[in-house]
C-alpha cells in the first residue's frame, strides 16, 4: 500500500533510474461492487462486481475469476432471474436465495503496468500501480503488486528494500481495495447478519442484560427499515419483524427486569409493529413461493397460476404502500426513540423488582421452565389432537429459541449448540406444518371468492384445486413425522442436557 503522502511520479521516475522499466498496459476500469446486505458472497469467499459489459465473480482463496456478459439491471436491487441463465446464475440462486444484489460501491481504477528488466532485457518482475478511486470522489487508495518471475526472486528483493526506503512498507493482501471501497461508503465486510448473536459477560445482572439485548434488536430493525422503505428484497421486512418478535418474547418471558409500567407500555407498542407488519410479510411468503407452487403441479395448470399471483402482486402493492405510510408516521418514529431513550437513560425508571438478580440464574430458570412446559405440551400432542395444539407449540419452542439465543455467550458454546440443534429440528417440523396450515387455508378462501363462467377463472380454479391436492398430502406426512421428531427432542439425553446445562447455581 503506497502512502497517502507519498507522490507517484516521483516514486516512478526514481525506480526508473534505479531499474530498467518498460511500460505496459493503461488505462482506466470502472467496476462496481456487489453483494446482498448480509454479505453472503462474502461469507463464501467470492466478491462479485459488475465492469460495464459483463459481471465478473471472483474467488478470494485462489483468485479465480468467472465471467459473464450483460448489462447491469436498471433496478435498484438485482436479483439472480435478472441475469441469462448459465453457471453464474445459478452459483448466485443457491447463494442468495430470496436476497438481492445490492452496490456496494464504485470503483474508478487506473493501473499503471510495467517489466522491469535486466542487462539481457529479460523481465526478472512485473510491477503494476493501481489507483483506485471510491464514489464519492478524491477517496484515493493506491497500491503497487510486485508479480516475482522463476528464477529472478533477488531482484524481486532489491525492488522490495528500494520500496521500503520510500516508505512502503505496509503489506496488503490482493482484495485490500474492497475493503477501503467499503468502507467509502460507511460500512465493512460482515457488518451485519441475521443471526442474533450477543456477547454478555457472565456476572451481568438481569437489567443490564435485557437492556443490551434490547439495544442490540433495536439497531436490528433500524438497519433494516431503509431496505424495507426502498422495498429491495423481502428479507429486510423478515429481518424486522423477527428483531420486533425477538424482543416481545424478551418482554413477555424475561419478567420483572424492567420495570412494570415500562413493560406494559412496550408490550402493547411491539404488539402493534408486529400487527402493522404482517400483512406485507404474509403476501411476501406467498410470491416466495411462487416457483415452489408451480414445481408441484403439470405444465398444464401452470397458466392457471398466472392470475391468482397477479392478484398476490397487487394485494400486496397495497399492502404495502400502506405499511410505509405507518413507518414514516410519527408513531412509528416516537415509540423507537422513547424505546431507545428508556434503554439508554431508563435508569431506576426502567428498572424492575429481579433487575439485579444475575442474569445466569434468570436465564436458567426461564430456560427449564419452557422447556418443561413444551415436553408437557408436546406429550399430550396425540393423532387426534387439533392442529391448533401443534400451533400452539410451535409458539412455545419459538419463545425458547429466542431466550436461548439470548443467553448463549453465558454457557459453553458446544452444549448450546448441540440444545439450538435439538430444538431447530422440532422446529423445522412444526414450522411446515404451520406453513401448510396457513397456505391451504388462504388458498381455499381464495378458491371460495371465485366466481365461476370465465376461462380465466376454470383454469385458475383447476390450478389452486391441485396444489390444495399437493399441500394437503404434505401436510398429511409432515404431522405424522411430528411424533418421531418430538420423541428425539424429549429423549432422556436431551432432558439431562438441560438439567445439567441450566440449573441455577451452575457456574460456567
Amino acid at each position: 500500500m503506497l502512502p497517502d503522502s507519498l507522490d507517484l511520479d516521483t516514486l516512478l521516475e526514481d525506480l526508473g533510474q534505479e531499474f530498467v522499466l518498460r511500460p505496459g498496459r493503461a488505462g482506466l476500469l470502472q467496476t462496481t461492487w456487489f453483494d446482498s446486505f448480509d454479505w453472503r458472497l462474502y461469507k463464501r469467499g467470492h466478491l462479485l462486481c459488475h465492469d460495464g459489459d459483463a459481471w465478473r465473480l471472483i474467488n478470494r482463496k485462489n483468485s479465480r475469476l468467472s465471467r459473464q456478459p450483460g448489462d447491469l439491471p436498471r433496478s435498484r436491487a438485482v436479483f439472480p432471474r435478472d441475469l441469462p441463465p448459465s453457471e453464474l446464475r445459478g452459483f448466485l440462486e443457491s447463494t442468495l436465495a430470496m436476497r438481492g444484489l445490492l452496490p456496494l460501491f464504485t470503483d474508478s481504477m487506473r493501473p499503471s503496468a510495467f517489466a522491469v528488466k535486466n542487462r539481457d532485457d529479460k523481465t526478472v518482475v512485473y510491477l503494476t500501480v493501481e489507483e483506485h478511486n471510491f464514489s464519492p470522489p478524491d477517496d484515493l487508495y493506491r497500491v503497487i503488486r510486485l508479480e516475482r518471475v522463476r528464477g529472478y526472486g533477488n531482484f524481486l528483493e532489491r525492488l522490495e528494500r528500494f520500496l521500503e526506503t520510500y516508505g512502503v512498507r505496509l503489506a496488503a493482501d490482493g482484495f485490500s481495495f474492497f475493503e477501503r471501497g467499503v468502507a467509502s461508503r460507511g460500512r465493512q465486510p460482515l457488518d451485519y447478519s441475521s443471526r442474533f448473536h450477543i456477547d454478555l459477560e457472565p456476572e451481568i445482572s438481569g437489567h443490564r442484560a435485557m437492556t443490551d439485548i434490547y439495544l442490540h434488536l433495536l439497531e436490528s430493525m433500524r438497519r433494516n427499515e431503509p431496505g424495507i422503505l426502498e422495498d429491495l428484497d423481502s428479507e429486510f421486512l423478515h429481518d424486522f419483524r423477527v428483531a420486533v418478535r425477538r424482543t416481545r418474547t424478551g418482554l413477555a418471558q424475561v419478567k420483572k427486569v424492567l420495570s412494570a409500567p415500562v413493560t406494559k407500555e412496550f408490550k402493547e407498542k411491539f404488539a402493534w409493529l408486529g400487527t402493522i407488519t404482517g400483512p406485507t410479510r404474509d403476501l411476501d411468503v406467498y410470491l416466495l413461493h411462487e416457483q415452489d407452487y408451480r414445481s408441484r403441479l403439470p405444465a398444464t395448470l401452470h397458466d392457471g397460476l398466472e392470475p391468482f399471483f397477479s392478484e398476490i402482486r397487487r394485494r400486496r402493492a397495497v399492502e404495502y404502500r400502506k405499511l410505509v405510510g405507518l413507518l414514516r408516521s410519527e408513531k412509528y418514529k416516537t415509540i423507537l426513540l422513547s424505546w431507545q431513550e428508556v434503554l439508554e437513560k431508563g435508569g431506576a425508571f426502567s428498572l424492575g423488582v429481579k433487575g439485579e438478580t444475575p442474569a445466569m440464574e434468570l436465564s436458567g430458570r426461564i430456560i427449564l421452565r419452557k422447556y418443561r412446559e413444551i415436553i408437557r405440551a408436546g406429550g399430550a400432542i396425540g393423532p387426534r389432537s387439533p392442529d391448533e395444539d401443534l400451533h400452539r407449540l410451535r409458539i412455545q419452542c419459538k419463545k425458547l429459541r429466542y431466550v436461548l439465543e439470548f443467553f448463549a455467550s453465558l454457557y459453553p458454546d458446544r452444549e448450546m449448540r448441540r440444545v439450538i440443534k435439538e430444538l431447530k429440528r422440532l422446529q423445522d417440523n412444526l414450522g411446515t406444518f404451520n406453513d401448510l396450515s396457513v397456505q391451504q387455508e388462504m388458498l381455499r378462501d381464495f378458491l371460495g371468492a371465485l366466481r365461476p363462467g370465465s376461462r380465466k377463472n376454470q383454469k385458475m380454479a383447476a390450478a389452486l384445486g391441485g396444489l390444495l391436492t399437493n399441500l394437503f398430502h404434505e401436510h398429511h406426512r409432515v404431522r405424522q413425522d411430528f411424533s418421531a421428531r418430538f420423541l428425539e427432542f424429549a429423549g432422556p439425553e436431551n432432558r439431562v442436557l438441560y438439567k445439567e446445562l441450566f440449573k441455577v447455581g451452575k457456574v460456567r
